[in-house]
């Protein structure tokens, strides 16, 4: 019955994640055991590759191993240098590849995760309203704030993020922004209320 491992099946898109990388991991799969085949070892090793979201890993009676390899999407640029994937992650890849239209986002070492977070709960305000966020900032300083088309820079601070976005958000529902595409940015770093700069 543990008959040796025939046949190997990748299935995937292999558009960022090189099958060739792959099936050097998994070079010592055939022959072994269909039986004694450690599924768990060989999942862990391919989601260790850049790019690998997650693997799913089965047996087919009597001999074959059906491996599918789902890829992680580039969602935006990380300080102009490294590209961002669908979990916060950063990875170092050829810039000829990159997108053109990426969001970006800025912010100091290791904040990568945590600037993606604030991401995930803004974008979807953002875009319920048609909104297309075209970069997000957290400084130095630990303040906040983002670019929406067309350019139009909205200014939260460092505290209080979630009440400042829903001041904006009433503002933007309520047509309060007149001649919105002369504004250069709008300031919620304020107890109450906003300020407005025009553009020049």
């Amino acid at each position: 019955m543990n008959r040796p491992i025939e046949i190997i099946n990748l299935n995937g898109d292999f558009k960022r994640v090189s099958k060739k990388v792959v099936q050097q991991k998994i070079s010592n799969i055939n022959g072994q055991g269909y039986l004694n085949f450690n599924l768990k070892e060989v999942k862990l090793e391919i989601e260790s590759i850049s790019w690998v979201q997650l693997v799913t890993v089965e047996r087919k009676w009597p001999d074959t191993i059906d491996i599918t390899i789902f890829e992680d999407d580039v969602v935006g640029l990380w300080n102009d240098q490294l590209v961002l994937n669908s979990s916060g992650k950063v990875f170092d890849v050829d810039k000829r590849t990159i997108p053109s239209n990426l969001i970006k986002f800025y912010g100091p070492e290791g904040t990568n995760v945590n600037v993606f977070e604030r991401y995930n709960i803004f974008y979807k305000e953002l875009v319920a309203r048609g909104l297309i966020l075209e970069s997000m900032t957290y400084s130095l300083l630990g303040s906040w704030s983002f670019v929406i088309r067309p350019r139009v820079e909205i200014k939260l601070g460092k505290s209080n993020l979630s009440e400042r976005f829903d001041r904006f958000l009433l503002v933007w529902d309520e047509s309060l922004l007149d001649n919105y595409d002369q504004i250069s940015y709008i300031d919620f770093r304020y107890t109450e209320g906003f300020a407005i700069k025009r553009k020049e």
